[in-house]
Protein backbone atom coordinates (compact mmCIF):
# COMPACT_ATOMS: atom_id res chain seq x y z
CA UNK A 1 0.00 0.00 0.00
CA UNK A 2 2.67 2.32 0.97
CA UNK A 3 4.20 2.16 -2.68
CA UNK A 4 1.45 2.82 -4.62
CA UNK A 5 0.88 5.62 -2.34
CA UNK A 6 4.55 6.98 -3.02
CA UNK A 7 4.06 6.46 -6.59
CA UNK A 8 1.05 8.04 -6.59
CA UNK A 9 2.57 11.26 -5.43
CA UNK A 10 5.51 10.64 -7.63
CA UNK A 11 2.82 10.62 -10.78
CA UNK A 12 0.99 13.74 -9.37
CA UNK A 13 4.16 15.88 -8.58
CA UNK A 14 5.22 14.72 -12.39
CA UNK A 15 2.32 15.86 -13.67
CA UNK A 16 2.22 19.49 -11.70
CA UNK A 17 5.92 19.88 -13.14
CA UNK A 18 5.02 19.33 -16.86
CA UNK A 19 1.64 21.11 -16.44
CA UNK A 20 3.62 24.10 -14.87
CA UNK A 21 5.90 24.33 -17.81
CA UNK A 22 5.86 27.49 -20.10
CA UNK A 23 4.85 27.11 -24.14
CA UNK A 24 7.90 28.16 -26.01
CA UNK A 25 7.24 31.74 -27.02
CA UNK A 26 6.78 32.56 -30.54
CA UNK A 27 7.19 35.30 -32.66
CA UNK A 28 5.21 36.00 -35.28
CA UNK A 29 6.91 38.65 -37.54
CA UNK A 30 5.02 40.61 -40.35
CA UNK A 31 5.59 40.19 -44.04
CA UNK A 32 6.98 41.65 -46.97
CA UNK A 33 4.73 41.51 -49.86
CA UNK A 34 4.53 42.60 -53.44
CA UNK A 35 7.35 40.99 -55.18
CA UNK A 36 6.63 39.85 -58.64
CA UNK A 37 8.34 40.11 -61.88
CA UNK A 38 7.53 38.70 -65.79
CA UNK A 39 9.94 36.98 -68.37
CA UNK A 40 8.97 35.66 -71.63
CA UNK A 41 8.46 31.87 -71.38
CA UNK A 42 10.59 30.68 -73.88
CA UNK A 43 14.77 31.87 -74.48
CA UNK A 44 17.07 30.53 -76.93
CA UNK A 45 20.25 29.12 -75.54
CA UNK A 46 22.46 32.05 -75.06
CA UNK A 47 19.90 35.04 -75.43
CA UNK A 48 20.09 37.61 -72.45
CA UNK A 49 17.33 38.77 -71.30
CA UNK A 50 16.94 41.77 -68.69
CA UNK A 51 14.41 41.07 -65.56
CA UNK A 52 13.35 43.82 -63.08
CA UNK A 53 11.32 43.40 -60.01
CA UNK A 54 8.44 45.79 -59.32
CA UNK A 55 10.23 47.00 -55.52
CA UNK A 56 8.78 45.91 -52.46
CA UNK A 57 8.06 48.55 -49.99
CA UNK A 58 9.10 48.50 -46.28
CA UNK A 59 5.92 49.28 -43.82
CA UNK A 60 7.95 51.65 -42.26
CA UNK A 61 9.69 52.88 -44.83
CA UNK A 62 13.32 51.28 -44.52
CA UNK A 63 15.81 49.93 -46.98
CA UNK A 64 15.13 46.57 -48.61
CA UNK A 65 17.61 44.09 -49.98
CA UNK A 66 16.90 41.98 -52.86
CA UNK A 67 18.47 39.13 -54.34
CA UNK A 68 18.69 36.45 -57.35
CA UNK A 69 18.70 33.31 -57.57
CA UNK A 70 18.51 30.29 -60.38
CA UNK A 71 17.51 26.74 -60.02
CA UNK A 72 19.33 25.68 -56.92
CA UNK A 73 22.17 27.88 -57.51
CA UNK A 74 24.30 30.41 -55.16
CA UNK A 75 21.84 33.80 -54.29
CA UNK A 76 22.99 36.40 -56.09
CA UNK A 77 22.72 39.71 -53.70
CA UNK A 78 21.97 42.81 -55.73
CA UNK A 79 21.17 45.30 -52.79
CA UNK A 80 21.73 44.99 -49.65
CA UNK A 81 18.93 46.52 -46.73
CA UNK A 82 21.90 48.62 -45.46
CA UNK A 83 22.40 50.03 -49.16
CA UNK A 84 20.59 53.77 -49.23
CA UNK A 85 19.05 55.32 -51.85
CA UNK A 86 18.27 53.98 -55.38
CA UNK A 87 20.11 50.84 -56.67
CA UNK A 88 18.99 48.92 -59.80
CA UNK A 89 17.74 45.61 -58.55
CA UNK A 90 17.37 43.91 -62.07
CA UNK A 91 19.37 41.40 -63.51
CA UNK A 92 19.99 40.22 -67.03
CA UNK A 93 19.90 35.94 -67.71
CA UNK A 94 21.21 34.04 -70.15
CA UNK A 95 21.20 30.06 -70.57
CA UNK A 96 23.93 28.14 -71.98
CA UNK A 97 21.84 24.72 -71.51
CA UNK A 98 18.55 23.97 -72.38
CA UNK A 99 15.22 22.86 -70.15
CA UNK A 100 13.34 24.35 -67.72
CA UNK A 101 14.97 26.55 -65.28
CA UNK A 102 13.74 28.68 -62.40
CA UNK A 103 14.27 31.66 -61.63
CA UNK A 104 13.93 33.61 -58.27
CA UNK A 105 13.76 36.69 -56.80
CA UNK A 106 13.33 37.48 -52.95
CA UNK A 107 13.24 40.83 -51.09
CA UNK A 108 14.54 40.98 -47.23
CA UNK A 109 14.58 43.26 -44.23
CA UNK A 110 15.15 42.72 -40.67
CA UNK A 111 12.29 41.64 -38.12
CA UNK A 112 10.21 40.65 -41.35
CA UNK A 113 9.64 37.33 -43.19
CA UNK A 114 10.91 37.71 -46.83
CA UNK A 115 8.67 37.78 -49.79
CA UNK A 116 9.58 35.68 -53.05
CA UNK A 117 8.50 35.43 -56.19
CA UNK A 118 9.41 32.84 -59.28
CA UNK A 119 9.11 31.62 -62.78
CA UNK A 120 10.14 28.98 -64.74
CA UNK A 121 11.56 29.55 -68.33
CA UNK A 122 11.85 27.10 -70.84
CA UNK A 123 15.24 27.31 -72.89
CA UNK A 124 15.23 26.00 -76.09
CA UNK A 125 17.86 25.44 -78.94
CA UNK A 126 16.25 26.31 -82.00
CA UNK A 127 19.24 24.75 -84.49
CA UNK A 128 18.20 20.78 -83.22
CA UNK A 129 14.67 21.75 -84.43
Amino acid sequence: MKIRNILLVAIAVMALTISCKKDKETTVQPSLSGMYFEIIPYLRVGQQVKVTPLSVTHPEGKEVGYYWQVDTGQKDTVKKESTPGPVDISKTFSFSEQGTHTIYCGAFAKGYYSSTYSVKVTVVDPELG
